[in-house]
């Protein structure tokens, strides 16, 4: 399965994307985002089965995370982020040379970009699927991100940094997964962008438009509560909600199978 990787400028800043064309005939357009705890490395375990289903595929790091350059100038505010993820989206229908409806699918507070770029442009979207979401301000609290020096003992640390991603994966992981995971943020200006992060407080609007989402949960996920799931249901009272027993918050790297059932199972469903 072939991956070819871009940097797209926006602002003055290169935007990371990965684009896996489909094993046969072009079925579906699925567009992932990741979250700022991980990058396009980590759906390596899902996108074969994008790519089995004849979907073209569009992973994006995040502005100021991933391989996406990081520094002041990434933009913080989601409506920024999912206008950018249209400006990705128009440019790849572009080069097909027609339009067409996608799928949107993310991780943990990323799905707050999935929301608005759904609200933006309702019309090309043909479903979504949310991993692990964070839409409530409590995760800021629950896993304990407030300041510059837990940034220092938690991810310039490397065995404070293998602590935090094994208590967010709620089990061990392999060493290569945690190192490529660390190496976004020891680049310059990579704990701005992660403190601007955790000091922005922007609050996703009630998703408008009628697409289907799948929201799948990690029970063991420290970052979540009761609060999101409340919320969830607030904002997505329509909502299909899975929770995977045993997963925390990188499911993508402990249950993948699990995982790529579920979205086999919903592409299937929603076409």
């Amino acid at each position: 399965m072939a991956a070819d990787e871009l940097w797209i400028p926006f602002r003055g800043m290169n935007v990371h994307i990965k684009v896996i064309e489909p094993e046969g005939a072009l079925l579906r357009r699925v567009f992932v985002l990741s979250s700022p705890v991980i990058s396009t490395f980590n759906w390596r375990k899902i996108l074969p089965e994008m790519n089995q289903a004849g979907a073209l595929t569009v992973v994006m790091d995040l502005p100021g995370f991933g391989q996406s350059a990081c520094g002041p100038g990434a933009p913080q505010d989601n409506r920024t982020r999912a206008s950018l993820a249209w400006g990705v989206i128009d440019e790849i229908d572009a080069g097909l040379g027609e339009e067409g409806a996608w799928h949107l699918m993310g991780h943990g507070s990323a799905c707050q970009v999935l929301m608005d770029m759904a609200n933006l442009h309702p019309d090309s979207v043909s479903s979504q699927i949310y991993i692990c979401p964070l839409l409530a301000e409590s995760w800021l609290h629950t896993g304990g991100l407030t300041h510059a020096g837990w940034y220092r003992r938690n991810i310039e640390s490397s065995a404070g940094f293998r602590a935090f991603v094994e208590r967010l994966a709620a089990r061990p992981l392999d060493e290569y997964v945690v190192d490529a995971m660390r190496q976004p943020y020891l680049r310059r200006g990579a704990e701005e962008s992660f403190l601007r992060m955790l000091a922005s407080r922007g609050r996703p609007q009630p998703l408008r438009g009628f697409a289907p989402v799948m929201a799948l949960m990690g029970e063991k996920d420290p970052l979540q509560d009761r609060r999101e799931t409340d919320r969830m249901r607030e904002l997505i009272p329509e909502a299909e909600i899975h929770t995977l027993k045993t997963a925390g918050h990188l499911p993508m790297e402990t249950h993948s199978h699990a995982l790529r059932d579920y979205i086999r199972g919903w592409m299937n469903y929603v076409g």
